[in-house]
Formats: structure tokens, sequence, C-alpha cells
């Protein structure tokens, strides 16, 4: 491929390949506001400046002793802060988080719910799955997902959309529009 990069924002745990830059993220899986790394060989010309993510934590803290749909608008303009910010190091507070997490545990948890769910859901599930290491979710294909989706939403259970640009470049007949709109990612963490 001369240049790539892979890509494992909701593959945490997946092993990276020697040689083939990898680029995973911390705020899918753990419980912080920032925070990535990238696998390479690649050594940078120049030192990052350091992150400071303190500021960022107060939709992660809320959600501990209120509805997450209280904090939600928080957590949006978090996610979006990140579109025109500069690469830096991890902050002192994410990495010290970090460092307090036990890995196999949680891999461990994700794996064993992924399967609890299939074992539920999997003869209903338009999707033939194969369990990833420590999975980021339980993606549940249902025809009228997205109404299902809006149904959850009403009784304050709410499951993402992945992917929600694609409904601004794809037609509805597209598979990558009907996977989009009707996959429901079921938590698993």
């Amino acid at each position: 491929y001369g240049r790539l990069i892979v890509d494992n924002a909701q593959a945490y745990f997946a092993e990276s390949v020697d040689g083939v830059p990898t680029i995973y993220t911390c705020r899918k899986f753990f419980g912080v506001a920032d925070g990535a790394f990238v696998m390479t060989d690649a050594r940078l010309g120049h030192e990052l400046p350091r992150d400071e993510s303190y500021q960022r934590m107060g939709f992660l803290l809320g959600r501990f002793e209120r509805t997450a749909s209280e904090f939600y608008k928080d957590y949006v303009a978090n996610n979006t802060f990140f579109d025109n910010e500069p690469v830096k190091r991890m902050s002192k507070l994410t990495t010290n988080l970090l460092r307090g997490l036990d890995y196999d545990a949680i891999q461990r948890r994700r794996e064993e719910n992924f399967a609890y769910l299939d074992q539920r859901l999997g003869k209903r599930n338009e999707l033939s799955l194969v369990r990833p290491p420590g999975p980021f979710m339980y993606p549940l294909l249902l025809r009228g997902g997205r109404e299902l989706r809006k149904q959850l939403q009403a009784q304050k259970i709410y499951i993402p959309t992945l992917w929600p640009d694609v409904f601004d470049i794809c037609q509805p007949e597209d598979r990558e529009y009907d996977w989009a709109a009707n996959i429901l990612p079921l938590p698993v963490d």
C-alpha cells in the first residue's frame, strides 16, 4: 500500500502490526475525556506540547451523580473540541487515570458481555459476527433499528448512531446508509 495507517479507534485491544502505524483512542473505552496514541516506528522531529484535560472532565464526573442526558451537550462539545485541535502529548491527568486500570479485567468483561448479548440476540442479528478482542460494542443490525433507537431514547436509553455523516453522503438505498441507520451499537463495557 505504500503509506498505510490503521485506525483502531474501535479496536483498542487489537494488536498492531509491526511496521504499520496504528491509532488507538482511550475516550471510547475508558472514563477519560481525551487521550489517544499511535503505535509507530517513526520518530517525531520535535517535542509535542502536553495537553491539559482538567477542564474537559465535568461531563464524565457529572454522569456518576446525575443522568447522562444532563451532560449530553457537554459530551458533544468535548467530541467537537478535537475537530480542530492539533496533535499533543496525552495530559498528565489522563495518563494517570489510565495507569490505574486493570486492562485484562476490562477486556475480559467486554468479551463476556459481548458473548452474553450474542447468545440472546444473535439469532435476530442480521450481521454474522466474530468477537474481536475486548470489543467496543455489540453491533445489532435489525430492520427498523432506527425506530427502535428512538423508542429506547424515549425511555432514556441512549444508543449512538455510528457514522452519522453517511446520511449526508449516501442514498437511502445504499448499504452504508442502511447500516448507519439500523445498526444499534449496544454497549459492552
